[in-house]
This record gives structure tokens, C-alpha cells and sequence, in this order.
């Protein structure tokens, strides 16, 4: 490979070059340092495989990361070759091929002649990685980078190409302030680094944080994110005045040298603790969906025929969102076709997980214990690929508590809160599984801290499912019903929402609604069983279920 300055770098070190290899086929060119031990170390004990990664990891920094670029970036849990800097020999080959400039890379070439003795999980990798490639030649999809030797590239123009086939990468920029005051200043800088922190958890996103700031200018979007080397631009503005602190956060995107996306947020100035907290997880909480869904518009615009492994994922969560039987069956297919491109990517493992789960709720299948351990198996291997994955474990979660493991999948949520302190979704289970031990409040206030989290997460109807069969359980049903209509409102195609509304509003005495409801969740799904219902709703009370029963018969269930 050849450095910035056109040296010639040379590695050396057979586990090395394997390294290097590994993260450049991943998709963001990342991987977690119990895998990379895994594949390279298995025959050590912990200690002696943490130790010698680290070594290993060091002579590598020295010898990619020249002349100021930061090639290779190690974190404590994680290490990410920046691929926004890096070109793919073998990619560049295919390309080629594809466009009749040369026959081509065979996959049986792909890093032929390494071998690394005692080391079978590096060879089941490499048999993998080889078994996708041919199936994306035999497909026609575009390939994702998959190459033996990277080479260091510069310019915009590359950072782009590359970036594009890849997680989209963000860029964090200094928050600019009304008045050059420096305690404003120092303020501004902070929130920025800290949003840039809380942004960098998620795994589906690639982060960049820079020193300087840069004029709100919404015309030069595009052009600000190719000297970045970015695809979207978080810029935020502060205003003080008196005591009240506003900040506004936009969202621009270089596709469309436009902002995509808004939020505004006020606190009382000089707050910290707690109140920044809470900001930096609202707007974090609010970045990444608003991102996703954007991506996902884009991607399912572009149709089947965009066929690298992030279109095919995006597609595939766009279907998942759609909740509709046969969505579930479609998204299942773009995920398997994204799975044969990276057979161990956890973001995509953890959705097909949770499509196993939508074709329970929806009451497609006829025996749900064989979806549930199908989704169980996934989620379990997405959880051991990457350990630090939060939302992998915030799934695995989900599973367990459609096992009645109510304890377990509660210790999953707390350790994926541990991981990622921003992730609503896990917030969100939490008081689902506390509605679900008897803990009312509980629920309630962890159902309140998802929603403010993360208002426009896909998520979100389910946080006010809980604080509607909260409310139910505790026999306020105007309460309940009202936020059981806020469910209906975020997610109107999901069938069992409208038969709670109508649950909810029968109790409360107002049939002719209730009526509504039923019908509309009759027309999205005719056959609501008691044991579907029962299935849906693990709460321990007996007399929950028969209450929220008999409300249902009141307007005509049959269950």
C-alpha cells in the first residue's frame, strides 16, 4: 500500500495483513476487538490474544497512519479502518471486469497464498467472504470494497465514491453562537463533541468530529461535505437571551446540497448535568432515525436494482417498518440477499431477528415457537459478533421477553443502556418489560424518557402502547385511549394498535368509537385469537387479560 506522501508501505506481519484485510471487507470498515481476537488469536488464552492484538495494532498505527492521516483508528471496543481514505485493489478489478476493461478477479483469488497456522476461524472466514463474493458475481449486485491490499487515497471526489457504498458518514461540526462570548463558545464546542460521541454508538453510522467551525451556509452543504469527506453535516446554532438558551440543529445531506432535517431545543442557561444530558440524547436520539429514513427514500426511489449491501439493508428495514405480512416475507429477502454479501454484519443479523418476531405479531405463521427460536438463534450470533453492539442487544432482548425470559431480557436492555446511554429503543423495553412485571410508574417513566428521546423513532408507537395498557391496567381509560390513539397515529398499519383502541375505548364507555377501531383493526387483520392476543400481552395478571377481553366482547369480538 502507498502512503499520502506516495511511499511505499509495506506490512509485514502475515496477522497483520489479515487484519487489515478483515476490516477493509467490513462493511464501514469496522470490527470489534473480541472478533478480530476471535479470528486471529483463538488458539490463545484471553489475556495472551488481548496482548498480542494490541501489539499488533500498534506496529500497524505506525505504518498507516503518516503524514497526519489517521488511517486506522482504534477505540476501546472497537477498530475501524477509515475507508474514506482508502481504495480497493480488488473492487477497482471487479469494476473493471464489469465494464469489459479485463477479465477480472476470480473470488477463489481473494487472498490467496495467506495462510495463518492454527487459525480455522480466519480460514471459515476467508471460505465465507469467498462463497459471497461468488454469489454477488452470479447475482449482478454491485459488490461492496473486498480487497487484500488497500491503497491510500485523497481527494473529495474518492471520499465520496467510497463513502457511498458504505454506513453513510456524518459529519459533527462546532456549534456556532449570536455573540463570540467564550463561555458560549467553550458551550457550543462541547455540545458539538459530545453529540459527535453519543452519534458515534450507533453502528449504523460512521462519525466524523471536527475542531473547526463552520458558517451555517445551507448552499454549501455539498461542498462542505466533500472537503470532509462526509455525506451528511450536523451544524447546530446557539442563541442566549436573558436566561433561556435555544439551540437550533440541522441535518444537511451532500446528495441533495440541502438540510433534510430540523430540531430546536431550549434550556435555561448554565444548566448542566442532567439537562445537557437530556439534551444531547433528544437530539442524538433524533439524528439517527431522521438519517435512516432518508437513506431509506433514497434507496427504495433507486428500486431493486441498487444492490450493494447498504441499499439491500435499507430496503429491507423500509419493508420491516412497513409491518404488513407480506412486507415482512420481502424484507426477509433483501436481508438474506445483504446477509450473502456480509455474512457476519450484526446491524443486519439483528433485523432479520426482528422480522422472525413481526411474522409472530402479525399471526402469519402457524406455529410461532419455531419463529421465535429462529429469531433467538440470530439475535444470539449477532450479540457474540459484537458484544458492544447495543442494539443487538436491545433485540435479543425483545426475543427473550416473546420467550417469557422476562428477567433475561431485562438484564439484556440494562447492559444495552450501558453500551449506548442514547439508545431510545432500549429505554422503550424497559418499560414494556416493567408494564410486564407489575411495575406501573416504572413503565410509565421509562416510556416517557423513549418517547423524548427519540419522538420520530419507528419505534416510538410501542412506547405509547405501553403507557396506553398502563393506564388500562390501572382503570383510567380515557387516559389509556388517548394513548392508544397516539400508537394508531405513528404506526396506522398495525392491527393489534386499533384492537387495543377499541379495547381501550370500550372500557371507557365510549362504544361507538370502540366500534371504529375494531373495524379498522379487522380490516388490517380479520382473525385477532385470544391466544394471539394472550401472546402479544405476557402480563402476569389474569385478570388484565379477561378485563381487556371482555371490553373487546362488549363491541363484538369474538376473540
Amino acid at each position: 500500500m502507498t502512503a499520502p506522501s506516495g511511499e511505499r508501505v509495506t506490512l509485514t506481519s502475515k496477522r497483520g495483513m489479515a487484519l487489515v484485510a478483515m476490516l477493509a471487507m467490513s462493511l464501514g470498515g469496522e470490527r470489534s476487538r473480541g472478533w478480530l481476537q476471535e479470528k486471529l488469536w483463538s488458539a490463545r488464552q484471553d489475556a495472551q490474544a488481548r496482548g498480542s492484538l494490541r501489539r499488533e495494532l500498534s506496529e500497524l498505527r505506525k505504518a498507516l497512519n503518516r503524514d497526519g492521516a489517521e488511517v486506522l483508528i482504534t477505540e476501546r471496543d472497537r477498530v475501524r479502518l477509515d475507508l474514506s481514505g482508502v481504495a480497493v485493489d480488488a473492487l477497482a478489478a471487479e469494476e473493471a471486469a464489469d465494464q469489459g476493461h479485463g477479465a477480472g478477479r476470480s473470488a477463489d483469488d481473494f487472498l490467496e497464498g495467506l495462510r495463518i497456522a492454527g487459525e480455522d476461524g480466519f480460514e471459515d472466514w476467508r471460505r465465507e467472504r469467498r462463497l459471497a463474493l461468488r454469489t454477488r458475481l452470479r447475482s449482478g449486485y454491485a459488490r461492496e470494497p473486498a480487497a487484500s491490499v488497500p491503497n491510500v487515497a485523497s481527494g473529495p471526489g474518492r471520499a465520496h465514491q467510497i463513502a457511498s457504498r458504505h454506513r453513510p458518514v456524518v459529519a459533527v461540526v462546532p456549534f456556532d453562537t449570536a455573540r463570540s462570548l467564550p463561555e458560549e463558545e467553550t458551550f457550543a464546542i462541547s455540545i458539538a463533541r459530545e453529540l459527535a460521541t453519543a452519534l458515534a454508538r450507533s453502528r449504523l453510522l460512521m462519525v466524523r468530529s471536527t475542531g473547526a467551525a463552520i458558517p451555517t451556509d445551507r448552499t454549501a452543504i455539498a461542498q462542505l461535505c466533500a472537503q470532509l469527506g462526509a455525506d451528511y453535516l450536523v451544524q447546530g446554532h446557539i442563541r442566549s437571551e436573558e436566561n433561556q438558551m435555544t439551540i437550533l440543529v440541522t441535518l444537511g445531506c451532500a446528495h441533495e446540497d440541502r438540510a433534510v432535517w430540523s430540531t430546536r431545543h431550549a434550556q435555561t442557561a448554565g444548566e448542566n448535568g442532567p439537562a445537557r444530558e437530556r439534551l444531547i440524547a433528544a437530539v442524538a436520539g433524533q439524528i439517527e432515525p431522521a438519517l435512516l429514513d432518508h437513506e431509506a427514500t433514497r434507496s427504495h426511489s433507486q428500486g431493486r436494482g441498487a444492490g450493494d449491501h447498504w441499499s439491500l439493508f435499507l430496503q429491507g428495514r423500509w419493508r420491516f417498518w412497513r409491518a404488513k405480512a407480506e412486507d415482512f416475507e420481502s424484507a426477509l429477502e433483501l436481508l438474506r440477499a445483504a446477509q450473502g454479501m456480509d455474512p457476519e454484519d450484526v446491524p443486519t443479523l439483528t433485523l432479520i431477528a426482528l422480522c422472525h418476531l413481526g411474522q409472530v405479531w402479525t399471526g402469519i405463521v402457524r406455529d410461532p415457537r419455531v419463529h421465535i427460536a429462529q429469531a433467538h438463534e440470530v439475535a444470539t450470533r449477532a450479540v457474540m459478533l459484537d458484544q458492544a453492539d447495543a442494539y443487538a442487544h436491545s433485540v435479543l432482548g425483545v426475543v427473550l421477553s416473546m420467550m417469557g425470559r422476562l428477567d433475561q431480557a431485562l438484564a439484556e436492555q440494562r447492559l444495552a443502556l450501558d453500551l449506548n446511554p442514547y439508545l431510545p429503543a432500549a429505554a422503550g423495553e424497559m418499560g414494556r418489560l416493567s408494564l410486564y412485571k407489575g411495575q406501573i410508574e416504572e413503565a410509565i417513566s421509562w416510556s416517557d424518557a423513549a418517547i423524548a428521546e427519540g419522538p420520530n423513532d419507528p419505534h416510538a408507537f410501542l412506547w405509547f402502547r405501553t403507557k396506553a395498557l398502563a393506564r388500562f391496567i390501572t382503570a383510567h381509560y380515557d387516559e389509556a385511549a388517548a394513548h392508544a390513539a397516539d400508537a394508531c397515529a405513528r404506526s396506522p398499519h398495525q392491527f393489534f394498535l386499533h384492537y387495543m383502541l377499541a379495547a381501550c375505548r370500550a372500557a371507557a364507555g365510549d362504544l361507538d368509537e370502540a366500534r371504529t377501531a375494531l373495524t379498522e383493526g379487522r380490516r388490517l387483520l380479520p382473525q385477532y385469537t385470544f391466544e394471539m392476543m394472550k401472546l402479544g400481552l405476557p402480563i402476569s395478571e389474569a385478570e388484565v387479560i379477561e378485563r381487556y377481553a371482555r371490553a373487546l366482547r362488549r363491541v363484538g369480538w369474538n376473540g
